[in-house]
């Protein structure tokens, strides 16, 4: 007997818990939705033909408040989208490889941005991104090659990994609450030139400029405790490490500054211009891949203290024929 009233209380259990917790998944026209908690979530939208849409504020008498994974993706025939008032947050892949899509208005409520919900919308040229906005995450805008200008709002904390790899902007400023850059963020982005950095970002991924060959100048904020500048160079605070000379810098012939005790990891990744480098006697170390793919490195000069150059620093650097090695140098 007590047998069965444990059986009888898990199976009431069960179904307590699927009835509260399960989802209904509901059509309107073109639109295939969800429905939790008195809200609807597209999932799906079937329309091949309209170019031009305002996605409903509510379906079947329920307010959108998201948009999921998936649900816009691949449609080529969209040119402009407009989101309603109402909808908090877009998944990931949800507009993704809308190749003809230009224009998408967001609305002001919106505090989420799945990854790549963007990625490979060729032409689009407008968004505007919402004052609420958190984080842009990885691959959001990458492959958005007619994305020319874009302002990041100053809630922006984070920058995820490919954010706006191979993307078209040519200037970015990075607002002061981002905190961190993640891996090629900025990689391929061919018609970058300038980008500024807020006054709270302290971590930077590996190769975040790597590809965006006409990148002349990082600026930094002056109350960034944690990175400087210096003609267009990227420093540590303090200047003790160089952290990325950029692949467009002008410069032909660099001296690097006496307080630099290091070169950092793919500091001087692909930088096409440079041809002769001098480093100081400050120096002790130089990182894995500093010089990677300095294709027109012809001469190094090492300072008398360097004791490292790890794997990979002058890789790749296929005129490079003159090599001054320090005094106490012991390879």
């Amino acid at each position: 007997m007590r047998s069965l009233m444990k059986y009888t209380l898990a199976i009431s259990l069960f179904f307590t818990i699927f009835c509260f917790c399960s989802v209904s998944a509901e059509t309107s026209g073109a639109y295939t939705y969800t429905v939790a908690n008195g809200e609807a979530s597209i999932t799906g939208y079937s329309d091949y033909k309209s170019s031009d849409i305002i996605i409903p504020a509510t379906l079947g008498g329920y307010p959108v408040t998201a948009i999921g994974d998936s649900a816009f993706k691949n449609k080529s025939n969209l040119i402009s989208v407009v989101v309603p008032e109402q909808v908090k947050s877009l998944a990931r892949y949800s507009f993704y490889e809308n190749e003809q899509l230009e224009s998408i208005t967001l609305p002001d409520g919106l505090t989420t941005i799945g990854g790549s919900s963007f990625g490979h919308c060729h032409h689009l040229k407008n968004i505007n991104l919402p004052a609420g906005l958190i984080c842009i995450n990885g691959g959001t805008f990458s492959y958005c090659t007619n994305l020319k200008n874009i302002v990041l709002p100053d809630s922006i904390q984070s920058i995820g990994t490919t954010a706006f790899f191979g993307s078209g902007i040519t200037d970015i400023a990075v607002p002061n609450n981002v905190t961190s850059i993640g891996n090629q963020a900025f990689s391929f982005c061919l018609s970058l030139e300038n980008i500024t950095l807020g006054e709270k970002v302290q971590t930077i991924g590996n190769a975040p400029f790597y590809g965006s060959e006409i990148l002349s100048t990082i600026t930094v904020s002056a109350n960034n405790p944690y990175f400087s500048s210096l003609d267009g160079v990227l420093f540590n605070k303090d200047k003790t490490e160089l952290v990325c000379f950029t692949a467009g810098n002008p410069i032909t012939s660099y001296t690097v500054p006496e307080s630099v005790m290091r070169i950092g990891k793919e500091a001087f990744y692909n930088c096409k211009n440079l041809q002769n480098v001098k480093l100081g006697n400050n120096i002790l170390d130089i990182s894995e891949y500093a010089f990677y793919e300095c294709r027109n490195l012809t001469s190094v000069i090492l300072g008398e203290n360097i004791t490292t150059i790890a794997n990979g620093a002058f890789q790749y650097c296929a005129a490079l024929s003159d090599i001054t090695f320090g005094l106490k140098y012991n390879p």
